[in-house]
């Protein structure tokens, strides 16, 4: 990309940095992607560049399981992990948000505790997708979904009335 004579960037390398800004921008405004988009309604180049790592594209290909891709609970739990990796970098990157202090007083539940949380809900859900017993997967699916909820509910999280 940069020019080893000049240490600048080269009119192919911008051209195609430009083409795929470009389309992560359009792909948000046409709602393909609602996780670019911020509280604001502006667009988040964070979450762009987040979504563009390898870490990310390997969560969410660790999340795939084509019997299981049309379960409405195992979308609803996967988007729920793919959206708190996000949050989670963005936290890593730039502290916690005014909404998410806000959150934390009113709970008392720390940053720290959700990413345990979701770290067990991957390894719950993983446990799922790779298990051998696909008769009983999707009793598993729900027996995980139903934890998670619960133990939300049980830190006050989430109210009894609130159902994802």
């Amino acid at each position: 990309m940069t020019s080893p004579d000049k240490g600048t960037i080269t009119h192919e390398g911008f051209d195609n940095k430009l083409a795929e800004q470009d389309k992560i921008l359009l792909d948000s405004i046409t709602g393909v992607d609602d996780d670019l988009v911020d509280e604001d309604g502006q667009f988040d180049t964070l979450g762009a560049k987040i979504k563009n790592t390898c870490s990310f594209k390997f969560n969410v290909t660790s999340l795939s399981c084509p019997e299981l891709e049309q379960n409405p609970t195992f979308i609803k739990l996967k988007n729920r992990l793919i959206k708190f990796h996000i949050t989670n970098e963005k936290y890593r990157v730039n502290g916690p948000t005014e909404k998410q202090k806000e959150e934390q007083m009113r709970t008392g539940v720390p940053f720290k505790y959700l990413v345990k949380l979701h770290r067990c809900l991957k390894k719950m859900l993983r446990e799922v997708i790779i298990s051998d017993d696909k008769a009983n997967q999707e009793y598993y699916l729900k027996s995980t979904y139903a934890w998670f909820f619960k133990t939300q509910r049980a830190t006050g999280m989430l109210s009894s009335t609130q159902i994802e």
